[in-house]
C-alpha cells in the first residue's frame, strides 16, 4: 500500500495523498479511532469537486486508491476475540458496519451486516473454521457518491446502463480466500425504487482493464425497492440497471444504416468523378474549382473513413473479449488507440468540409456581386494560398486545441467518434453551427443581390441565363451544404433524421451535377474526351480488321 501510494502521489490531489499518510500511520501502529477514519473517508469520498474535470481513467485510479485504503484501514482496526464483537460508524457519505466471530461462539443466525439500508450475510464461524483460525472478522462499507467516479459507462452493455445502488465494498480481512466456499448473499437498496429495467449484479475489477463485470454474482431475487445478489467472491460491488432502448429506434436504426450503407458508396463514387474531374480538366482552372476540388477531397475522405471505420473498432467488442490473455489486453490497447485515431481524422476531414463548404459560400457571393458588372472574366477571386490556410489551417488547430484541453475527447464507448463526456461534442458541433449560420446569412445576401441584378439586366444579354443557372446552383448548395446539416441537430425527430442522412450523404452527387454536369465548359471537355475514345475505339477497330484482311490473303 506504501508502495503504491508513494508512487500515485505526485499525480493525485491532495485529499489522495492524506488519506496514502494516514494509512502509512495506522500500519505503523498508531491507534486512530474507527471514528476518526469513517471521518477522513468520509471526506474524501464528499470532495465530488475535485474529480469532475478529471477523466474515466483518472476516476476509476482515485476511485480504487479510496477502496483499497477504506478495506485497508478498517481492516487494520480488527481485533481477535473469542466472543462476537460488532462496531458500526455513519457519517454523510459513508458508513462502516464491522463483526469479529469466534469459531466456538455459538451463534442462532448466520451474522448479518449492514449499512446505508444495504446488508450482507457471510457465515463467519464457517469461514474461521475452514482457515483453521481463532476467529473471523468481515468489514462491510457502502459509499453515498461513490458511482460519480465508478459510473456506469465502465459496465459494457447493450442497453442503457445506470447505477441503482450504491457502491459498497465487503472483505473478509486476514483470510487468504480468492473464492468462498459458499456464496455471500447481498441486498442492495435501489437508488431508485420503481424503475423498469433489468438488474445487474457486478463488481469492480481492474484487470487487466478496469470495468464492472458480473463474473461470480447472480441476481436471486429482486422487488421494487431491493434485489438480492449471490457473490462466490468479495470485493467492491453494485447494482446496474440496464434500460431496453425502444423497438422503434432499432427499427429506425436498422433503416438509417440500411440508407447510409446504399447513399454513400454513391455518394463516393460522383466525388471520385468530380475530383477527377476538377484535376483533369483545364479550362475551369480557377480560385472557384480549387474549392471545388478540395471540397469534394474533403467529403470523399470523410465519407470513405465513415463508412470504413467508425463502427469498426469499436471498444465494448475490444472490452468484452480481453479478459483473459495478455495478447487479448494488448490488442484492446491498440484498439483503443486506433479508434482514437480514426476520431480524430473524422472530427479534422469534417471540419475541413466545412471550411471550404464556408469558402464555397463567400466565394459564390462574389461572384454574384460581379454581376452587376456583367464582366465573368474579371470577377473578384479568393487567393489559393488563403484558401488552402482557411480551408486546411483553421480545422488543424481547432483539433490540435481540443485534443490538448481535453485528449480523451476521442474515446468514445460505441464508435469512434467525439466523447459526450465533458460536452467534447462542441468542439465539433460550435464551429459547425457558426459556420451553417454564416453560410445563411451569405445565402440571404445572395438572393437579395440576384434580385436586384436580374431586375436590371436586359433580355439581350446572354447573361441572365447564367444568373438563372446561378441561382439554382445557389439554392442547391444552401439546401446541401447547410440545410440538411440543421437537420442532424435534430437527431429525435425521425423525419429530420432520415432527411438529413438522405441529403447530407448526396453532398457529392450533387456537386457533381451542379459544377461537372450543369457546366457548360466541362461538358465540352466530356465531348472531347468521348469523342477521342470513340475515335480511338474506331482506328483500333479498322487497324484490327485490316490485320486480319491480310491474315487471310496470306493465308490463301
Amino acid at each position: 500500500m506504501k508502495q503504491m501510494a508513494t508512487a500515485s502521489c505526485p499525480q493525485a490531489s491532495s485529499q489522495l495523498c492524506f488519506l496514502s499518510s494516514f494509512t502509512d500511520q495506522l500500519k505503523n501502529g498508531s491507534e486512530i479511532p474507527v471514528e476518526m477514519v469513517a471521518s477522513v473517508l468520509g471526506t474524501i469520498v464528499s470532495s465530488d469537486s475535485a474529480w469532475t474535470n478529471q477523466n474515466d481513467e483518472q476516476k476509476s485510479e482515485a476511485a480504487q486508491m479510496i477502496l483499497t485504503s477504506a478495506v485497508s484501514l478498517v481492516s487494520a482496526l480488527i481485533k481477535p476475540t473469542a466472543n462476537v464483537t460488532s462496531k458500526k460508524v455513519k457519517s454523510e457519505k459513508l458508513e462502516i458496519d464491522l463483526m469479529v466471530v469466534g469459531s466456538n461462539t455459538s451463534l442462532n443466525a448466520i451474522p448479518k451486516l449492514e449499512a446505508q439500508g444495504n446488508s450482507m450475510e457471510v457465515d463467519l464461524q464457517g469461514v474461521a473454521k475452514e482457515n483453521n483460525k481463532s476467529y473471523a472478522a468481515a468489514v462491510f462499507i457502502s459509499y453515498n457518491g461513490m458511482s460519480s467516479l465508478l459510473s456506469a459507462s465502465f459496465f459494457v452493455s447493450e442497453h442503457i446502463p445506470e447505477i441503482n445502488s450504491e457502491v459498497i465494498s465487503a472483505t473478509l480481512p486476514e483470510m487468504q480466500l480468492s473464492n468462498l466456499s459458499e456464496p455471500v448473499n447481498f441486498t442492495l437498496k435501489h437508488s431508485k425504487p420503481g424503475s423498469e429495467g433489468n438488474m445487474t449484479c457486478v463488481y469492480w475489477k481492474t484487470k487487466p482493464i478496469k470495468t464492472w463485470s458480473p463474473e461470480g454474482c447472480k441476481e436471486i431475487q429482486t422487488n421494487e425497492t431491493h434485489t438480492v445478489c449471490s457473490c462466490t467472491h468479495l470485493s467492491t460491488f453494485a447494482l446496474i440497471m440496464e434500460i431496453e432502448k425502444p423497438q422503434h429506434h432499432e427499427d429506425d436504426g436498422d433503416m438509417l444504416e440500411l440508407i447510409n450503407l446504399i447513399a454513400v458508396p454513391i455518394n463516393l463514387f460522383f466525388l471520385s468523378c468530380a475530383i477527377t474531374t476538377f484535376i483533369c480538366c483545364q479550362s475551369i482552372q480557377n480560385a472557384n474549382n480549387t474549392i471545388h476540388l478540395h471540397l469534394s477531397i474533403c467529403l470523399f475522405l470523410a465519407h470513405l473513413l465513415f463508412l470504413t471505420g467508425i463502427s469498426q473498432t469499436k471498444v465494448p467488442v475490444c472490452r468484452q473479449g480481453c479478459f483473459t490473455l495478455d495478447r487479448l489486453e494488448q490488442n484492446c490497447i491498440y484498439m483503443h488507440v486506433l479508434c482514437a485515431v480514426i476520431a480524430g481524422l473524422l472530427h479534422y476531414l469534417f471540419l475541413a468540409s466545412f471550411a471550404w463548404m464556408c469558402l464555397e459560400g463567400v466565394q459564390l457571393y462574389l461572384q454574384v456581386r460581379n454581376l452587376r458588372q456583367v464582366r465573368r472574366s474579371s470577377m473578384q477571386a479568393l487567393r489559393t494560398g488563403y484558401l488552402l490556410l482557411a480551408g486546411y489551417g483553421t480545422p488543424l488547430l481547432i483539433v490540435a486545441v481540443s485534443a490538448a484541453l481535453f485528449s480523451d475527447g476521442y474515446m468514445n464507448n460505441e464508435i469512434c467518434w467525439l466523447s459526450y463526456e465533458k460536452e467534447f461534442r462542441w468542439s465539433f458541433l460550435g464551429p459547425v453551427a457558426l459556420i451553417l449560420a454564416v453560410n445563411m446569412i451569405l445565402f440571404g445576401a445572395i438572393i437579395w443581390t440576384l434580385q436586384a441584378t436580374l431586375s436590371q439586366l436586359n433580355a439581350e444579354v446572354s447573361s441572365l441565363k447564367d444568373s438563372s443557372l446561378l441561382t439554382f446552383k445557389a439554392l442547391v448548395q444552401f439546401v446541401i451544404l447547410g440545410c440538411s446539416w440543421f437537420l442532424g441537430f435534430f437527431p429525435q425527430v425521425e423525419i429530420c433524421r432520415v432527411l438529413f442522412i438522405a441529403l447530407s450523404s448526396q453532398q457529392g452527387t450533387m456537386i457533381f451535377i451542379v459544377y461537372c454536369l450543369l457546366n457548360r465548359e466541362v461538358r465540352k471537355e466530356y465531348k472531347k474526351w468521348f469523342c477521342c475514345q470513340r475515335k480511338s475505339s474506331t482506328t483500333y477497330a479498322i487497324s484490327s480488321r485490316g490485320r486480319e484482311t491480310s491474315v487471310t490473303t496470306l493465308s490463301r
